[in-house]
């Protein structure tokens, strides 16, 4: 054995790197597998202003954000879906195609969702066209809109306004209609995280449950 090998390395983040790459391309595979057995399906496009981007032969397109949670992190919670999780970059890229009617958005994720009061489960369900949940929906508006507005002032998303900073959230000045623009953001999400495998199983789950059947 060469002796580099012997010793273990001081750091291996570039593996981990490499494996929430390969995780997106294993969920953007399972759009590709789909196309096998659903003819509404048209073209799969990768790394397009999301990971990708499914389109649909009715003229439907969908930007689909895919972020993997490490099994030693907490619950997603709503501060971390709208920053680590993808949110505000989804906003931004719908505002980008001017909120279009044709435009769907996805963040599918393997973690586990906060199931506190007006938490991340809460806004998944209170997500889509007919939601489960619409109690409490003005709330969870505004937070997602406070995040939004905070998030703006440290990443480049142009499609958010750009309000003063302040030294407390609940301080922000929430611009006339912005909560309303929220709400219909969130009125075309769909936020997929139950039955998502890890990254260590995702390829095994993809052969067994798509791949196969779609070959039968």
């Amino acid at each position: 054995m060469q002796p580099i090998f012997r010793t273990a390395p001081g750091e291996d983040s570039g593996s981990d790197t490499l494996g929430l790459c390969r995780f997106q391309a294993e969920i953007a595979a399972q759009a590709c597998l789909a196309m096998l057995t659903h003819e509404d399906i048209e073209y799969v496009v990768c790394e397009w202003h999301e990971d990708f981007v499914v389109g649909f032969k009715d003229g439907r397109v969908e930007l689909v954000s895919v972020k993997h949670r490490q099994y030693r992190r907490t619950l997603w919670n709503v501060s971390d879906l709208c920053e680590d999780g993808g949110l505000a970059h989804l906003f931004n890229s719908w505002r980008a195609c001017g909120g279009a009617s044709n435009v769907q958005l996805r963040l599918t994720t393997n973690g586990a969702l906060n199931t506190s009061k007006n938490n991340a489960a809460a806004l998944a369900q209170m997500c889509g066209s007919d939601p489960e949940v619409t109690d409490g929906i003005d709330t969870v508006a505004k937070t997602i809109a406070q995040y939004f507005l905070k998030i703006r002032w440290k990443q480049p998303c142009p499609n958010i306004p750009v309000v003063p900073e302040v030294a407390r959230m609940a301080d922000i000045a929430i611009p006339d209609g912005f909560i309303a623009t929220i709400k219909a953001f969130m009125a075309v999400l769909h936020i997929d995280f139950e039955n998502v495998p890890p990254a260590r199983f995702v390829t095994d789950v993809n052969i067994q449950q798509l791949l196969r059947p779609a070959i039968a």
